[in-house]
């Protein structure tokens, strides 16, 4: 087991230098390497909050949106997937899936401490899944986990797995539309650790295949939720598919439905296909 402490935000130069360290490779290794990465008083300070609030098209409140402390962590996963030890590199990776749950509020200027821990990996068609479970305690409790899921493209030729938690379908047409932002990539890097040129610099992008540079997927969740009417009762939860790139500027499109007692929702960017399906919890 790798355990690491932290009492401040993680190196972004020093992870990322890291990342260009030679990997061994999923199809190497018989079991998921356990990392342990714990970072104590983190604050949720008033300006951390005010500058994801802004970034997120989220009207200011005290009490936090439940995927905010997932941004706000973001860097211990950044810091995990881009270790020598972790089996393969970041660049083949996507942020696939989220699965949040929250016990009770957190606000502006709490402090909790953030643990991160590698947990399952499964084989499947045309690549491989990777889950971390990073939680935040206040005073000793439990208060919101997260289970964060990537996705590696490579080729293992290994036995197939099933794929977890289909997301749900959603019927419904989109009844509401939106501008997302033109900008401000630079600027959630700052607040999530995340510098993936994928969502800084179009070139880098195209050169894996994108059409362009696109939003971190947060931020286009928090444009959705802004347009969603949600009555928060603790525990909560949010669960989160990401299938396509959002790209700057685009028109986002939102479906929202009701399925058993939960909401859901879809919204699409620049084609038929969601970018991102929800389901508040």
């Amino acid at each position: 087991m790798k355990t690491i402490a932290y009492n401040r935000n993680p190196s972004v130069a020093a992870f990322m230098t890291r990342a260009f360290w030679p990997s061994k490779g999923f199809k190497n290794i018989k079991n998921l390497p356990h990392f342990e990465i714990n970072q104590k008083n983190f604050q949720f300070t008033q300006d951390l909050c005010s500058k994801m609030y802004k970034l997120t098209q989220i009207p200011y409140a005290e009490t936090l949106p439940i995927f905010f402390p997932q941004a706000m962590s973001f860097r211990l996963v950044m810091r995990t997937v881009t270790d020598p030890d972790f089996p393969e590199p970041i660049w083949n990776a996507l942020q696939l899936r989220n699965e949040i749950n929250q016990f009770y509020p957190l606000r502006v200027n709490d402090t909790v401490n953030f643990t991160l821990k590698t947990h399952s990996y499964r084989f499947l068609e045309k690549g491989v899944e990777a889950d971390f479970i990073t939680e935040a305690h206040r005073d000793g409790v439990l208060c919101w986990q997260n289970i964060t899921t990537f996705y590696y493209r490579i080729k293992h030729g290994r036995p197939i797995e099933v794929p977890i938690k289909p997301p749900p379908a959603i019927s419904t047409a989109p009844t509401n539309s939106f501008q997302l932002p033109n900008d401000g990539g630079l600027k959630f890097g700052d607040l999530s650790g995340d510098y993936n040129g994928i969502h800084l610099y179009s070139p880098y992008a195209k050169m894996l295949g994108f059409k362009s540079a696109f939003l971190h997927p947060h931020r286009v969740v928090g444009a959705a939720l802004a347009h969603i009417p949600i009555t928060v009762n603790y525990p909560c939860g949010l669960d989160l598919w990401f299938r396509g790139p959002v790209p700057y500027g685009a028109t986002a499109r939102l479906a929202v439905e009701r399925q058993n007692n939960q909401t859901c929702f879809a919204l699409y960017a620049d084609d038929d296909r969601p970018s991102i399906i929800g389901k508040i919890r």
